[in-house]
């Protein structure tokens, strides 16, 4: 083999090498799991609170390797905390869930309000995320090569939290919503939540109540 060709067979392979680690890595592994209902590991770090006709089950995701197991994310390098909840609802009325009503709260008494679920989709792509930055660190060739499968790993993030997103807020008798809702914390904060405050209406009256779920 001549020497132009061992270098263009070099290049060739140190393309392809390239190509498959871009791939791999803009893989984003956590679509593959269509619910988020807690595990036995999740079960160890889950709040239980009953609130006359409700029962609350809160799971709250600061922890980096089930937050990354779950929603490909770092609380920390993302300032936003993923929390699990499901809420069946044991009495005869419709039970509205107010996500955006809803915070999480310090001993210190600071509240932490939720994001909606393309705010959270896009925080993760920003701060967290493979499947972006490949610009940055190849440059344009590495954009090219890329940019397909970005394209797809970022539409499977998108589906992926849409699908986990806390539903139905309206909660039938004898029926419950979960999934998830994730809260604008700063990293500094984080390790201070001690609650989540949640806020329901009853359709009926249109009264409100905030019920605090201590951890």
């Amino acid at each position: 083999m001549g020497f132009n060709k061992a270098i263009r067979f070099f290049c060739y392979a140190a393309l392809f090498i390239l190509t498959s680690l871009l791939i791999g890595c803009a893989t984003y592994a956590p679509a593959e799991k269509a619910s988020i209902a807690p595990t036995d590991l999740l079960k160890k770090n889950e709040a239980v609170f009953n609130s006359e006709s409700c029962e609350f089950h809160i799971v709250v995701l600061r922890d980096r390797e089930l937050a990354k197991n779950y929603v490909g994310i770092d609380p920390f390098k993302s300032s936003m905390i993923p929390v699990f909840m499901k809420i069946n609802n044991y009495g005869n009325d419709l039970v509205k869930v107010d996500v955006s009503g809803s915070s999480l709260l310090t001993d210190a008494g600071e509240l932490f309000q939720p994001l909606t679920i393309d705010e959270a989709i896009e925080k993760a792509r920003r701060s967290d995320a493979e499947v972006i930055g490949w610009t940055i660190a190849f440059g344009l060739t590495g954009a090219l090569v890329s940019g397909g499968t970005t394209a797809s790993a970022n539409k499977s993030l998108e589906e992926d939290y849409h699908n986990k997103s806390f539903k139905p807020t309206l909660i039938n008798t004898k029926s419950s919503g979960e999934g998830l809702v994730f809260f604008s914390v700063p990293a500094e904060k984080q390790e201070f939540i001690s609650a989540a405050i949640i806020q329901l209406l009853n359709p009926a009256s249109n009264e409100t109540k905030k019920v605090t779920v201590r951890f």
